[in-house]
């Protein structure tokens, strides 16, 4: 399959970029684990975008794991979330939420969401393949959070990790009197 679809971010979209986490350092994820990832800002809505490179063979489960931390009465913290999992099915192969597709057998495999106030969007291998998760924050959420997962039988490496905070992108109007709409 020479099909590619290229799915760089648009300027647009690069606009709303604020604060951000970045690491190149390689991390081995053991099987049946999971890592948190440092984030530090209030918002519901990110960029992220993953690369997985050591334990792409048959067999691995993998991904990536969107939280709303939800601040409790006895101010406790539960999460509630959307995870994106990848599952290698061969040489060169994975498949996500049923849509199959193709990367380099030593990788690196490259996962990138976009999680908003209603869906978490997954463009694995650069356009390969693509679901969208409808998902509605509750309205007690407090910020955003991410995890690695791995909950399969074989250690992965996450090779790379960039998460963006984004802006909201809705354009906002007031009302000055029941004919004039403003654009503020």
């Amino acid at each position: 399959d020479s099909t590619r679809i290229v799915t760089n971010p648009i300027e647009e979209l690069k606009s709303l970029r604020g604060e951000s986490y970045r690491s190149t350092t390689p991390k081995k994820l053991a099987a049946k684990t999971s890592s948190a990832v440092p984030l530090v800002w209030d918002g519901t809505q990110m960029e992220v975008i993953v690369n997985f490179t050591g334990g792409l063979q048959k067999g691995s489960t993998f991904g990536v794991r969107s939280l709303f931390p939800i601040k409790l009465p006895n101010s406790t913290i539960e999460n509630e979330g959307v995870s994106t999992l990848i599952h290698v099915t061969g040489p060169g192969t994975a498949e996500s939420s049923g849509a199959s597709f193709k990367f380099p057998a030593e990788g690196p495999l490259t996962l990138r969401l976009l999680v908003d106030h209603s869906i978490v969007e997954a463009i694995l291998q650069h356009g390969r393949a693509a679901i969208t998760t409808p998902h509605c924050p509750p309205m007690a959420a407090v910020g955003i959070g991410l995890e690695l997962i791995n909950p399969g039988p074989l250690e992965v490496t996450v090779s790379s990790v960039e998460v963006y905070r984004l802006n909201d992108a809705s354009t906002l109007y007031k009302v000055t009197n029941a004919a004039n709409l403003v654009v503020v």
